[in-house]
C-alpha cells in the first residue's frame, strides 16, 4: 500500500465516524422526544414556571386601562415589572391572526 493511499483510507475512516455521531444524535433526540411526550400524557408540563398569575396580569391590566392609576402605582401594588405590564397590554390588543 503506498503513502497517497492512506488520505483516502483516513477520509473514509472520518466518513464513518461522522456518520455514528449522526446516527447517535438522531437516537437522543428520538428517545427525547418519546420521554417528552410520555411526560405530557402524565400531566407534566416542561419549560420554567410563570412567576406572575393570570388573575394578576389581569388586574394589572384593568388597572392600566381605567387609566386612573400610573404605570408605577400599578407594577408596585400589583408586583409586576412594567415590562410584564406593557408585554400583556401588547399581547391584549394584538389582532388574533397577528398571535403566534
Amino acid at each position: 500500500m503506498s503513502t497517497s493511499n492512506y488520505f483516502y483510507v483516513g477520509k473514509f475512516f472520518f466518513h464513518v465516524i461522522a456518520a455514528f455521531g449522526e446516527l447517535e444524535r438522531e437516537m437522543i433526540v428520538e428517545r427525547t422526544n418519546i420521554g417528552l411526550e410520555a411526560a405530557r400524557a402524565r400531566g407534566r408540563v416542561g419549560g420554567r414556571p410563570k412567576k406572575v398569575s393570570q388573575d394578576q396580569l389581569n388586574l394589572a391590566l384593568e388597572l392600566y386601562n381605567k387609566k386612573e392609576k400610573t404605570v408605577e402605582q400599578i407594577v408596585n401594588l400589583v408586583g409586576i415589572s412594567k415590562a410584564t405590564l406593557y408585554r400583556a397590554n401588547q399581547k391584549q390588543n394584538t389582532p388574533l391572526s397577528q398571535k403566534s
